[in-house]
């Protein structure tokens, strides 16, 4: 008889073991989402969409996409591009590996550009105000340096979530609520930022050009 119960307790105790394995599956996921994430590493011998070629880097005004496109394995902190010079370069989530679609690069430098505004006081990225500049003409392209891999349209936003000059932004374009319109403008201190998430390019408003 104490057999007969030892024995059925060492299936029970299998059976649950087998059905929580079955029932909770997000720990594999997860496992299996991080290693597809962290796959994108900085590293061009663990990931091959990162090449050891620097023909995208550190500028190239002839690339296919028209832009000063840039391959992130070409450039390192210190390389002018244009008016701008790279200050940092760090993974935009810290929890994952640098790579391609993964990094933040901070950039130090004026340039004045132009193109369409969107101001919103109540955005849908959050709630937050935010002031962003898109539709450059192809003269701002050439100055704004962008990743040779970024497929998104060149957008760069203000916001005061940071010192960003949106007030004074918002003072020398007379902004009202949800305004838009097209303007010159001066910027520094363009950040480019890439990840598997929503996320947005920043910069500084330094003031309107006469």
């Amino acid at each position: 008889m104490v057999c007969c119960l030892l024995l059925f307790s060492g299936c029970s105790l299998k059976f649950q073991k087998e059905q929580q394995n079955y029932l909770n599956p997000d720990e594999d996921l997860v496992t299996i989402e991080d290693n597809n994430i962290n796959s994108g590493s900085g590293s061009s011998e663990n990931n091959p969409d990162i090449s050891d070629d620097n023909s995208y880097g550190p500028m190239d005004e002839d690339s296919e996409t028209g832009n000063n496109s840039f391959n992130l394995s070409g450039v390192k902190v210190g390389d002018k591009m244009g008016n701008m010079t790279i200050n940092s370069i760090e993974p935009a989530l810290d929890s994952f590996s640098l790579g391609d679609y993964n990094v933040k690069i901070q950039f130090s430098g004026r340039a004045v550009i132009t193109g369409d505004y969107k101001y919103e006081t109540n955005s849908g990225f959050g709630g937050i105000e935010r002031l962003c500049f898109m539709n450059f003409d192809d003269n701002s392209v050439k100055l704004i340096p962008t990743l040779h891999t970024d497929q998104r349209d060149l957008y760069l936003c203000f916001t005061n979530s940071y010192d960003s000059g949106l007030s004074l932004a918002k003072e020398k374009l007379n902004l009202l609520t949800d305004d838009r319109g097209r303007a010159i403008i001066i910027i520094d201190n363009y950040r480019l930022v890439s990840a598997e998430t929503e996320v947005f390019n920043t910069a500084k408003f330094i003031d309107l050009e006469n």
